[in-house]
């Protein structure tokens, strides 16, 4: 049980660790390329976009993630003599449920999907967090019992 329980606890933690690494890089590389941004504002895109999410990011290359009243989608932009070209996008998610696709980092796409993934990543650690103290009391039952 006690091997169980570490191991589940690790397993979430570095979970958590690689998803939030994940979200922070993006967001700095938004913040770092918001210039860029800028830029494809000027292009006629398919869609009206409310925000932006900088995925990856190159001197040639870009792939960003916006995301509009009714769906999310991937962007692709190639910079051509000095300039960035929309080169095409990957809806990924959508209200009317014709796109279910998945993507890295998970971006939540609603307030409510704020909430979902805040409560579940805190339960999950709590759980996780749980499992580790039984699994620590057990090993070290007599040892540290002032602790617990």
């Amino acid at each position: 049980m006690k091997s169980i329980a570490i191991v589940f606890g690790v397993l979430v933690a570095c979970l958590v660790v690689f998803w939030s690494a994940s979200m922070v890089h993006c967001e700095i590389l938004t913040f770092l390329h918001r210039e860029m941004l800028e830029e494809t504002d000027e292009i006629n895109l398919p869609i009206e976009v409310n925000y932006y999410k900088v995925l990856k990011y190159s001197e040639t290359h870009a792939k960003i993630y916006a995301k509009d009243a009714y769906s999310g989608h991937v962007l692709e932009f190639a910079r051509q003599d000095g300039k960035w070209d929309f080169e095409g996008w990957d809806t990924i998610w959508s209200k009317t449920g014709s796109a279910d696709d998945i993507m890295w980092p998970y971006f939540w796409h609603s307030v409510e999907g704020v909430a979902a993934v805040i409560l579940g990543g805190a339960l999950i650690l709590l759980f996780a967090l749980i499992l580790l103290i039984v699994a620590f009391k057990q090993n070290h039952k007599n040892k540290f019992h002032v602790l617990f």
